[in-house]
């Protein structure tokens, strides 16, 4: 029940609306930007925010590919100051933003496989 209230109480304040892509007709989701304690409803509100199922999953799969420096980057972009202010108000397109993390990723690697070839 605590976490179903806070859940709620969330989604109200994002006015059921996702938070990255201006989604209302998408499942939506409470995205745990960082954990805090044992228990999902411990975590204060700024590091909630409402998102559609098609961006949590991006988000979570796309994660997973990321290096520590590309996870510092993508977070520096979603928690500017003006973190109040959803990312689609601010023309910020989470897809986009890790989508270009990968593209540079994949030339290095590309790269540092093309120079180790030619050794």
């Amino acid at each position: 029940p605590r976490w179903q209230k806070k859940r709620l109480e969330i989604m109200q304040r994002d006015s059921f609306t996702c938070r990255y892509c201006g989604d209302k007709e998408t499942t939506l989701h409470v995205h745990h930007e960082v954990y805090h304690g044992k228990n999902p409803w411990d975590a204060p509100d700024n590091y909630l925010k409402t998102i559609c199922k098609n961006c949590h999953d991006f988000i979570h799969n796309t994660w997973s590919e990321l290096n520590l420096t590309e996870k510092i980057l993508f977070s520096h972009c979603l928690n500017r100051e003006d973190e109040d202010i959803p990312l689609y108000d601010r023309k910020i397109n989470i897809k986009k933003i890790i989508k270009t993390i990968v593209d540079i990723k994949e030339n290095k690697e590309d790269e540092l496989f093309s120079k180790k070839k030619k050794k």
